[in-house]
């Protein structure tokens, strides 16, 4: 905010280097030098002799430097990267200060526009929701309305164990959206502890061979069968 004062001062040259070389330098010297270096004389920077006053013999010269100079002075020589600073800081400042306040009217507008946008949101929020819950309540009525018997796995002749296992994880999925890779761990994790075959540990016949191929090649599905039945039963109770 200073920054901001110094440049609206209408003073072309505004900042004496004194005031601001010990920022980075420890000796006035190197300053002036560094000035006099990256700065062009009566452009960036203006320099005004104080006669009668001198150091070591020599008269002794005030640099007085224009906001910018200053500004990219305390940047030292990243002038590139500080450009890009003093572009967007004023021009922000120069917006923000631009601005007209709002009489109480468009105060009044712009609230009562705020409030139909926020309930606009939320009545779609309330939508998703209800679909969610709905979508929610169909796959758990598809749960319950399984087409065979959990105990028997008696069906229609075309529906395989294989295809009565998949249709249960498949059901379980929806009805609790569980990923059905995480169901599928949980039955072979089952078969495993409560019947000791690790399914991973056989060798595959074919390279495509799945780990539910494998199981009904070694005759395991009447187990993950009643498995996945056990699990319909614990999420139809919960």
């Amino acid at each position: 905010m200073k920054v901001r004062e110094l440049r609206k001062s209408g003073n072309e040259y505004p900042v004496n280097l004194d005031d601001v070389f010990p920022l980075l330098y420890s000796q006035r010297g190197k300053a002036v030098s560094h000035l006099r270096e990256n700065f062009i004389e009566n452009e960036d920077y203006l320099i005004i002799s104080q006669t009668g006053k001198n150091t070591k013999g020599r008269n002794k010269s005030d640099y007085f430097l224009s906001v910018s100079a200053m500004e990219f002075f305390v940047a030292k020589k990243v002038k590139e990267v500080f450009a890009v600073y003093r572009e967007v800081f004023h021009k922000t400042l120069d917006e923000a200060e631009n601005v007209q306040p709002l009489s109480e009217i468009d105060l009044l507008v712009k609230s009562a526009l705020a409030l139909q946008a926020q309930e606009r949101r939320l009545t779609v929020v309330e939508e998703k929701v209800n679909t969610l819950i709905e979508d929610k309540s169909r796959s758990m009525k598809m749960l319950t309305e399984i087409p065979f018997s959990l105990e028997t796995g008696i069906s229609t002749p075309e529906l395989s164990l294989r295809e009565k296992i998949r249709l249960l994880v498949n059901r379980i999925s929806a009805a609790t959206s569980t990923p059905q890779h995480d169901i599928w761990n949980n039955i072979y994790q089952t078969l495993y502890y409560n019947y000791g075959i690790s399914i991973k540990s056989y060798k595959k016949e074919k390279k495509n061979e799945s780990l539910l191929d494998v199981a009904e090649r070694k005759c395991f599905l009447d187990k993950m069968f009643s498995i996945a039945s056990k699990l319909v039963t614990e999420k139809i109770v919960a």
